[in-house]
C-alpha cells in the first residue's frame, strides 16, 4: 500500500492507485552540470474532503490557496518502507482530480553554500 505524507502538516493524502511509476536517475558525481533528479509520472489524487483540506482548498470555487506556489515536501511509503524522503510535490491540474507529480534528488539551492574565494 502506497502512502503519501505532507511533511509540513503530517497529513496523509488520499491516493487511489495501487502503484506509482517512479524513475530514479543518477549522474556522474564529478560533473554538477549533468546531475538529474528523480521523478514520478503524473498521478491522480481524488478530490476528497481530506485532499481539499491538505491542499488548502485548491480547486474549490473561489479558493485563494497558495499550495501550488510554495514548496510542498512529501514522504512516500510503500508497505512501510520510505521510497521518497522529502520529495517535492507539484500539483499541475485540478479539473476532476488533482494531477501532480513528485520530484526527488537534486532539489538543493546552491545559494545556501558559502562562496569559495
Amino acid at each position: 500500500m502506497v502512502i503519501i505524507e505532507l511533511i509540513e502538516t503530517g497529513q496523509l493524502i488520499d491516493f487511489e492507485d495501487a502503484k506509482i511509476t517512479y524513475i530514479k536517475q543518477v549522474a556522474e558525481i564529478g560533473d554538477v552540470t549533468k546531475l538529474n533528479s528523480s521523478y514520478s509520472w503524473s498521478m491522480k489524487f481524488p478530490k476528497t474532503p481530506n485532499n481539499s483540506m491538505a491542499f488548502d482548498g485548491l480547486g474549490v470555487r473561489n479558493s485563494t490557496s497558495e499550495f501550488p506556489y510554495r514548496k510542498n515536501y512529501v514522504n512516500v511509503y510503500d508497505n512501510g518502507i520510505v521510497i521518497v524522503r522529502k520529495g517535492l510535490l507539484s500539483v499541475k491540474e485540478t479539473a476532476e482530480d488533482y494531477k501532480a507529480y513528485i520530484q526527488d534528488g537534486l532539489l538543493i539551492s546552491l545559494s545556501h553554500y558559502p562562496t569559495i574565494r
